[in-house]
């Protein structure tokens, strides 16, 4: 998907939050609670210490983030696949998985310049246009004093 239709990092938090948190309640619902509990756990660790705007600590970048999403559904699919849990449990981890991939696959990942930066690279922008304005004007009013100049010394 091209990054324009992908969509926002904030967004892509909010649906870990809740895939985390209906794998700890899956985990409630089971009759073995350690698998899907574990994995709501980390899900919304991972979801907690991301650097975007949802985030409770900020530590890991988005790239690195990225790679993170990746390993936790690996671990995710390993631990639907192993023998312990009951069906319903493993329905809910399975559709969990899925919805996981298509929230990884959709996600606009790019950090996003922050505003002072950018306020910063306008306002170079527009110290320069000044300059440029001031430095055409100086130019006019240099020509338009010599041509009067000329035609002043025509005269006499």
């Amino acid at each position: 998907m091209p990054a324009s239709v992908k969509r926002p990092f904030w967004l892509h938090q909010v649906a870990e939050y809740i895939i985390g948190l209906a794998a700890i309640a899956t985990g409630f619902q089971s009759a073995r609670p350690l698998m899907p509990t574990l994995m709501g756990g980390l899900i919304l660790l991972n979801a907690a210490v991301a650097d975007g705007p949802l985030s409770a600590f900020q530590w890991v970048k988005r790239r690195w983030h990225r790679i993170a999403d990746w390993v936790v559904l690996l671990m995710m699919i390993v631990m639907t696949v192993l023998p312990g849990a009951d069906l319903s449990a493993r329905v809910v981890q399975v559709a969990l998985v899925v919805v996981f991939v298509v929230v990884i696959l959709g996600t606009n990942y790019t950090e996003v310049v922050k505003k002072r930066e950018q306020r910063a690279s306008e306002a170079g922008l527009a110290v320069d246009m000044g300059r440029q304005a001031g430095r055409l004007t100086g130019t006019l009013a240099a020509r338009v004093r010599q041509r009067t100049q000329k035609m002043g010394d025509s005269r006499d």
